[in-house]
């Protein structure tokens, strides 16, 4: 079953950081995609099938910085 998870990074103010965060997402089993959300890009929404959000969320923290899952649910 695909899902959708929107996970918030705190520490994503410029642009290396962001890159650093995406390259972690993408590293993770069962991702498809991402894209940045928020006005301030500080939100990653990543689609994918079979990912686990935890996972994400705790490579996230250990890599780049304070993370939390903001939205959990199925793709519309």
């Amino acid at each position: 079953m695909r899902q959708k998870v929107v996970i918030k990074v705190v520490s994503m103010s410029d642009h290396k950081t962001r890159k650093k965060a995406l390259k972690t997402v993408v590293s993770c089993f069962g991702v498809d995609s991402i894209a940045l959300q928020g006005e301030s890009k500080d939100k990653i929404e990543v689609i994918g099938e079979g990912m686990d959000a935890v996972t994400i969320t705790k490579s996230l923290r250990k890599n780049v910085g304070h993370a939390e899952i903001v939205n959990l649910g199925p793709v519309d």
